[in-house]
This record gives C-alpha cells, structure tokens and sequence, in this order.
C-alpha cells in the first residue's frame, strides 16, 4: 500500500475558532487572562487593606483601585512539587477571568496556606469560588 501524502496538510473543515471570530470579532482569539490583570511585582509591595481565607487559600486584596488585578502567590515551602504550583496558578487565573465582571475593583492577591499542598483540584476550585463570593459579599 503506497500513500502519498500531501505537504502542507490541507484542512478538512473550519476550526470552530475561526467560525466564531468570524461572527463576533470582538471576542478575544485566545481565552486567556492578559498580562494587564495581573499584579506587577512592584503592586504586590504596596499594602493589602482586606483579608479572606478559605481551607487551602488565603486572598489579601486592596479595593478601589481601577481596574481589578491578580496576583498569585505560591511558595516551595507551602507547595514543593512545581507542577502542583503551576496547576493552582492556572486555576486560580482561569477562576479570577471567569468571576471577573461580578468582582469589585481591587487588586487581589492569592497565598497559599499550610495545606494547600493535599489539595484535590475540586477542592482548589471550590476554595476560589468561595473567595470571590467573600470578596464580592465584603465589597
């Protein structure tokens, strides 16, 4: 059986993607948080007025300012394996994008706590849902 294949490959159909950047060109291509939701190092330093925590997270936050921000804070101590690091990273972003609009305008930052570290992703989630509702409710 001899195959020829073609070079470049040609696409069988649309990407979804394109079909709906198309209809709506507003929507951003990639859903991902920007780089201008997030703390700067220098925003970190400056001080936290307000503090929430849950089981496994910790949110000290500053309200008031423009435009919210998201900071995450996650060290070796607290969580040594950097593929856990990471995961939380993402999650919290992906969490902070999606509860964005019903937030108050403050810059947010995320510490994890002793036992964050046994933490399921469930458990990771339902923290930041619970973080956001103490943010939104203490606003």
């Amino acid at each position: 059986m001899d195959l020829e294949l073609e070079w470049p490959p040609q696409m069988v159909e649309k990407s979804l993607v394109d079909d709906v950047q198309k209809e709506e060109p507003n929507l951003p291509r990639k859903f991902i948080l920007s780089r201008s939701f997030r703390l700067r190092p220098f925003e970190f330093k400056r001080p936290m007025t307000h503090k929430v925590h849950t089981k496994h997270l910790m949110a000290i936050y500053r309200l008031a300012e423009p435009s919210s921000k998201i900071g995450i804070s996650l060290s070796k101590r607290k969580v040594p394996l950097s593929v856990t690091r990471n995961r939380i990273k993402r999650q919290a972003k992906e969490s902070f994008r999606y509860h964005q609009r019903p937030l108050p305008n403050a810059h947010i930052l995320i510490v994890a706590t002793k036992n964050t570290n046994q933490a399921s992703r469930d458990e990771i989630n339902q923290c930041l849902k619970s973080l956001w509702k103490k943010i939104i409710h203490s606003a």
